[in-house]
């Protein structure tokens, strides 16, 4: 998330959620070895792609594209993962579902600052990852296309080229997820880029899991979900930073041991349930942003 100037919470008050949640019988495995990933971290943005791009390989991922981004000096097109030349650029994964139309899962694989860059956002790579591994195994209605933008913190420039220039951008796409900084509270909606709809329904969502998901504003930033949302697209970004860990992002602090496992297995859970239950919506969802 690219952080500049001020911050504004808009609701409940400056601490962290202290309820987690436990679900009995659910595996944990792709969080188990998503985790792994954070003792090899690095800040160089050909590591970083080169790294999701083996990871989702390792999960079974068969067709792994990389397309550089016309705006960082280099056309738009696409090359086959394998080959570190190949990076950095837009890292896209495809999950066959029933063909009912696409949700798109978006994470940034850039940093910037002096940290490492665990929080901001290789979290967000790691619940991509994580989120296929999981739902492979599951009959979906929608194809689900996971897209790791490169360039976020240059100014949403991976995001803004695929709506562009992508020639794997859909014709029909259900709704946008991006997810940002998870890891140190359980996830909620970033309302400046968020659809007010998709908002809501992580909210009832959150409620199922026994914890308030309310919209938490942060002014003075951006998110890949708003190249959607200019687009028309439904789009939300979930992160799980509040008030009181903003002044981790860009930092020295921003390292690995900032993330709560616990904290991130549980928003693997909820969010992995907010896909299903967008997955079972067959009405089209209404964009609007009304913030």
């Amino acid at each position: 998330m690219r952080k500049t100037v001020t911050v504004l919470i808009i609701c409940g008050s400056c601490c962290v959620f202290s309820l987690f949640v436990r679900a009995a019988e659910v595996s944990t495995s792709p969080v188990e070895e998503v985790m792994g990933e954070l003792e090899t971290i690095s800040r160089e943005r050909i590591d970083r792609c080169n790294s999701i791009a083996l990871l989702f390989e390792r999960f079974g991922a068969t067709d792994v594209i990389i397309e550089p981004i016309s705006t960082d000096n280099e056309p738009s097109g696409s090359s086959e993962s394998g080959d570190s030349s190949d990076c950095p650029g837009n890292v896209i994964v495809t999950l066959e579902g029933g063909g009912q139309g696409y949700i798109i899962i978006g994470a940034h694989l850039d940093t910037t600052g002096m940290g490492a860059g665990a929080l901001d956002n290789f979290s967000g790579m790691l619940m991509a990852a994580a989120l296929y591994r999981g739902l492979s195994d599951e009959e979906l209605n929608h194809d689900i296309l996971f897209v790791i933008f490169d360039l976020e913190e240059a100014g949403l420039l991976g995001s803004i080229d695929f709506v562009c220039n992508s020639s794997c951008l859909p014709g029909d796409i259900h709704a946008m997820i991006n997810l940002e900084c998870l890891g140190i509270t359980l996830p909620h909606p970033w309302p400046e880029g968020s659809s007010d709809m998709l908002e809501e329904i992580f909210v009832e969502v959150g409620e199922q899991f026994g914890y308030d998901a309310s919209p938490v504003s942060i002014t003075g930033v951006a998110a890949d979900s708003m190249a959607f949302l200019a687009l028309g697209v439904p789009a939300i970004t979930l992160d799980g930073v509040d008030v009181c860990d903003m002044d981790i992002l860009g930092s020295e602090l921003d390292v690995p041991e900032v993330i709560d496992s616990d904290v991130f297995m549980n928003s693997y859970l909820i969010i992995e349930e907010y896909i299903r239950v967008l997955d079972g919506i067959s009405y089209p969802i209404d964009p609007a942003n009304e913030r």
